[in-house]
């Protein structure tokens, strides 16, 4: 029997909604910033390594521009707003949203494998008060919230990374300090920065073809008649029929053309 060879294709879709209200400076949620450290630069980082593979990489454009808002300084978000603050100068309602917060992450692979984050989360789980937290567990809660996104590509070039990681198997407060915390931030956004000039990098080379989502990685069947519904009677449908195909069109042509003035690429 003749053996066939299949042609498989790697689609990757990197995407992220719009993270911002319509009057606020920065942006509330840090999914585009840690995503683009664990996932956006690595991938692409990683597939240089293998001479013969090649990949379609997907980006919602919205994406994209809040990449750019990092590299650019122009935003940024809550979360990384309250990493820099040094502990003494956070409000009770700012700790609070620490503590609260910054254990949002995979809890197998990026919590419970470092004895330091794991040791505080414990000490979250019994504490009545904020103030239980000293300012020491505060920066180490920031430190560790946003090393842990680090993906091993960078991390095995980079040695400050690597010992703060060793830290991180510590199990007594006050592991990390305000230059180690000063790092990690200003590494993320090092990194940030890497991930279009790679991309458009690639793409010259015919190592990666670019594709773009709609604009706003918005639903698109629902953005032209949400009357499709029907077709699917287990989905919920709104009250209120919505119908605007001419939004629907503009999401992609606007797309197409925001992708391609940010990559420098023309798409097919």
């Amino acid at each position: 029997m003749a053996v066939k060879k299949t042609r498989v294709v790697f689609f990757w879709h990197m995407h992220q909604p719009y993270y911002r209200q319509a009057k606020a400076k920065d942006y509330d949620l840090p999914w585009t910033r840690l995503h683009a450290v664990k996932d956006y630069y690595p991938f692409v980082a990683f597939l240089t390594k293998f001479a013969h593979t090649r990949a379609v990489v997907n980006y919602s454009p919205v994406c994209l521009d809040q990449i750019l808002d990092y590299v650019q300084g122009t935003r940024s978000d809550r979360y990384y707003v309250l990493s820099k603050k040094k502990p003494e100068m956070l409000t009770i309602e700012e700790k609070s949203f620490i503590i609260e917060r910054f254990f949002d992450v995979n809890q197998q692979q990026m919590l419970s494998a470092y004895r330091r984050y794991a040791l505080l989360q414990a000490k979250r789980q019994v504490a009545a008060s904020p103030d239980e937290f000293s300012d020491d567990d505060i920066r180490d809660l920031q430190v560790l919230f946003n090393l842990v996104w680090f993906h091993f590509i960078t991390i095995e070039s980079d040695v400050r990374l690597q010992r703060l990681l060793e830290k991180a198997n510590r199990d007594t407060s006050g592991v990390f300090t305000e230059s180690d915390k000063q790092y990690v931030l200003r590494r993320q956004i090092e990194v940030m920065k890497e991930i279009v000039p790679l991309h458009r990098r690639l793409a010259e080379d015919g190592k990666i073809e670019l594709t773009a989502s709609p604009y706003y990685h918005c639903i698109l069947p629902l953005i032209y008649d949400t009357n499709i519904l029907f077709n699917y009677p287990y989905l919920e449908r709104p009250a209120v029929r919505f119908s605007s195909p001419s939004e629907a069109f503009w999401q992609i042509s606007a797309g197409k053309k925001r992708v391609e003035e940010i990559t420098g690429q023309k798409l097919k």
